[in-house]
């Protein structure tokens, strides 16, 4: 699916609401274009929060354009009991096909990154953010700009 951002906002359209209840783990493709050029916050990209707010206790990739490098910085991007944890996953250059996935285990967020074309299929970094979390009831966290995004972002997520 491709995520659109208007320039000024915040909110990745088209918006959507998904739940689950103990799914241990999220995939997904992605490539990040030019558009993504801009930013210097770091952004949420996909993720899983859990009731009753995500800024307790979710997992999610977070990423950031590097204007040195001109490459995507990625993130693992927690809260753990109200504690925001983030650690560098690693950088990718733009139009990158990467898949993501964000397993959940009983006490760990394993985070991993496989680039689709150097790599064919194997793993390329991996970080892993521990947790206590016991909660089942999770939701959808969709791609978010942090602050104003500056033009029109697109985000593909497959």
């Amino acid at each position: 699916m491709r995520y659109t951002i208007e320039k000024g906002k915040h909110f990745f359209k088209p918006f959507q609401i998904k739940l689950w209840y103990k799914k241990t783990e999220f995939s997904y493709n992605t490539v990040f274009d030019n558009s993504c050029r801009n930013g210097v916050f770091l952004n949420n990209l996909f993720g899983v929060g859990y009731f009753p707010w995500c800024n307790i206790e979710s997992a999610r990739f977070g990423w950031l354009y590097d204007e040195v490098t001109q490459k995507i910085k990625l993130y693992a991007y927690c809260y753990v009991d109200s504690v925001k944890i983030t650690e560098m996953i690693g950088s990718f250059g733009l139009n990158e096909e990467l898949k993501l996935t964000l397993k959940v285990t009983k006490n760990e967020y394993i985070f991993s990154v496989y680039d689709i074309n150097k790599t064919l299929g194997s793993v390329t970094n991996t970080v892993t953010i521990p947790h206590n979390n016991k909660r089942k009831l999770q939701y959808f966290l969709p791609p978010y700009f942090s602050g104003k995004a500056p033009q029109n972002i697109q985000i593909i997520l497959l």
